[in-house]
């Protein structure tokens, strides 16, 4: 699998930077979520807790998948502004709860 950024900007007003992808399948299966986004978090050097996949969609017969990720300045602006689906998707439970934990603890 090979990771090639199409387009990475900065959105200042909601705290990220937003990034379009493009996955390049050599062989095998379509690559998991997971696989993706850790690809992605160790390419962009972010912090995996402030980190979303936002979506990938593939075509049929084409070993290629298009997305876009969203990397967070922090994990409370990450909370704040996704979609509770979008942080299942992108988190177990146990990591959810960790983060929630986390940035209610930094609140107060």
């Amino acid at each position: 699998m090979e990771i090639e950024i199409l387009e990475d900007r900065n959105n200042p007003v909601l705290h990220r930077r937003e990034v379009r992808f493009k996955v390049i399948i050599h062989k095998g299966a379509t690559p998991s979520r997971v696989e993706v986004r850790n690809k992605l978090i160790a390419i962009l050097s972010a912090d995996k807790n402030a980190f979303i996949v936002k979506k990938i969609e593939s075509s049929f017969g084409v070993k290629v998948s298009e997305g876009s990720a969203m990397v967070y300045e922090n994990r409370e602006a990450m909370l704040k502004i996704e979609a509770e689906h979008l942080l299942k998707k992108n988190f177990s439970e146990d990591e959810l709860k960790s983060l929630r934990n986390k940035a209610t603890k930094q609140e107060a």
